[in-house]
């Protein structure tokens, strides 16, 4: 039975849901249908004008076929989301709005069964849900993400502050674990394998680990040193080497490409256990690659800055996924 409490649960983190007030998945096939309820959600007021919509979502279509798309769209999602009891979206002349005051969003409202936010829910952002093609919307999505991200770690940064100090005391950066008051955290950075089969992509790894160690480095309270030289190394680092880093943690990976895609794999190791504590993929085309490149430098280093500021293992990075 409803009741007038009973809400529409919306998930974006992860695999998108969306589940009406008698607790039935309303199944959106369509990923521009599932990205359209995304964008209204996360508006101010749940509304969006219909030309910003269609430019987001359709922007490759000449204006015409395009804005026939997004009524149809809009059609679709009205009658599997809309009845005589419940009106969750409302399509007007020139706006479109998702009426959030029936609709529970996961960012905003966490399910008590999933915690508080940035602690018990998991999953990126629209997980699965890229539009290749529509760069306007790929940029809205990897805002999003960046926020979320921005948000997850000052949302860290505060429950791993230290307890207020006397005014004599200077509390400085984060410890550790398994360091003393003394250290500081250190990373080093190891040169990334050149799987591709082509040697010129050597020099594109050599310059990524380069930028990465330049970023990096802009972390004020995080010593980085390029933790190798340009001479060839196995394909794995042994425990003794790992420790001969000087270094608390080292970070390392490989470059390799499937069809017109440059794939970077990443990996951060704790070196005294020589164990793996997050790992990344990013697959980048080469037809935007110094957009691209530069876009997942900054990932990169504010994923670096999110872990160190977590307690052990690294809770707020799991959350979004990065595995």
């Amino acid at each position: 039975m409803l009741t007038w409490t009973s809400k529409f649960k919306l998930r974006l983190l992860g695999p998108f849901s969306f589940v009406d007030p008698e607790g039935r998945r309303i199944v959106i096939s369509s990923r521009k249908g599932a990205a359209l309820i995304a964008m209204l959600a996360v508006s101010k007021d749940g509304e969006r004008a219909r030309g910003w919509l269609q430019t987001q979502l359709w922007g490759s279509r000449e204006p015409k076929e395009a804005n026939g798309s997004l009524r149809r769209e809009l059609s679709d999602l009205r009658q599997r989301l809309n009845r005589p009891s419940w009106t969750p979206l409302i399509c007007e002349r020139d706006r479109v709005r998702l009426d959030l005051s029936i609709v529970s969003v996961d960012i905003f409202e966490p399910d008590d069964e999933a915690g508080t936010h940035g602690a018990g829910q998991s999953g990126e952002f629209l997980e699965g849900i890229d539009i290749p093609g529509e760069e306007a919307f790929e940029d809205w999505l990897r805002e999003q993400r960046a926020r979320l991200l921005r948000s997850a770690a000052d949302n860290a940064a505060t429950r791993a502050a230290p307890p207020r100090a006397p005014a004599a005391i200077s509390v400085s950066s984060p410890i550790w674990p398994g360091q003393a008051a003394s250290d500081g955290p250190s990373l080093a950075i190891l040169r990334f394998t050149n799987l591709t089969g082509d040697p010129d992509d050597a020099y594109f790894a050599e310059g990524f680990k380069q930028e990465l160690i330049n970023r990096l480095s802009r972390v004020r309270w995080l010593a980085v040193i390029a933790g190798d030289s340009g001479d060839p190394r196995g394909a794995t680092i042994s425990s003794q080497e790992a420790r001969g880093l000087g270094a608390k943690y080292f970070l390392d990976g490989s470059i390799r490409t499937a069809a017109d895609l440059m794939r970077i794999d990443v990996t951060l190791y704790e070196a005294v256990r020589l164990q793996a504590v997050w790992s990344k993929r990013i697959e980048i085309g080469r037809s935007v690659i110094a957009t691209a490149f530069d876009e997942c430098l900054q990932e990169l280093a504010l994923l670096w800055q999110i872990y160190s500021r977590c307690c052990f293992p690294p809770i707020c990075l799991l959350q979004y996924g990065h595995r």
